[in-house]
């Protein structure tokens, strides 16, 4: 497995929204044991939870200086938990699970565990975006929740292009610069690129 930095360039069109071919720009090497779920940046050190019972783990990574990866510091979760998606908001990491219905909220220096929150559905995604935590669960849905104490915060978000629900929604980045979520859908080599405003794949 190799983390990738991409790119992409108009292609042609697909349903309503347009597709856009990537080309590798960048790749690191990366261990094939670790079942990479989710990955942010948080002060320029990259987090990368790994899923598997028995096996998951949330880890920062450094890059300083062009230097190799190092790890600088790992939490190993119990072995109940399947980790999912992770991101940072309001100084702390959101860390889901897969279907244990709890998402842990770790320190960001020690990746302490500070507290455990509840919620109801499957854990896949997560990205911070428009003051809101937005959790996928493998379906067309996208769930917003509060910081702070993971609880509901508004109705599902229903993600569609050309009008036809697009399911399989895994890991959600937010990208600042054009104001849309990114979501990998699972089993496809594709990104969609979201609207949170009505919830339509541009």
């Amino acid at each position: 497995m190799i983390w990738l930095l991409i790119s992409g360039r108009p292609g042609s069109p697909l349903a309503a929204a347009p597709v856009y071919p990537l080309d590798l720009q960048n790749s690191r090497p990366h261990s094939t044991e670790s079942y990479t779920q989710g990955l942010f940046f948080l002060n320029h050190d990259l987090y990368e939870s790994a899923g598997l019972y028995g096996r998951s783990s949330l880890t920062r990574w450094s890059f300083g200086g062009g230097a190799p990866a190092r790890i600088v510091r790992r939490r190993e979760l119990a072995d109940n938990y399947f980790a999912e998606g992770a991101t940072a908001a309001g100084g702390e990491i959101y860390l889901l699970t897969w279907r244990e219905h709890q998402c842990l909220v770790l320190d960001p220096e020690t990746l302490m565990i500070k507290r455990e929150v509840a919620y109801s559905g499957e854990g896949w995604g997560l990205a911070w975006a428009g003051g809101r935590l937005w959790r996928s669960d493998g379906s067309a849905h996208l769930y917003p929740h509060r910081a702070g104490d993971f609880a509901p915060a508004g109705e599902p978000l229903t993600v569609r292009d050309e009008g036809v629900a697009i399911d399989q929604i895994n890991e959600l980045e937010w990208d600042p610069l054009t104001g849309l979520l990114l979501a990998n859908i699972y089993g496809r080599d594709q990104v969609a690129a979201i609207d949170l405003a009505d919830g339509r794949v541009r």
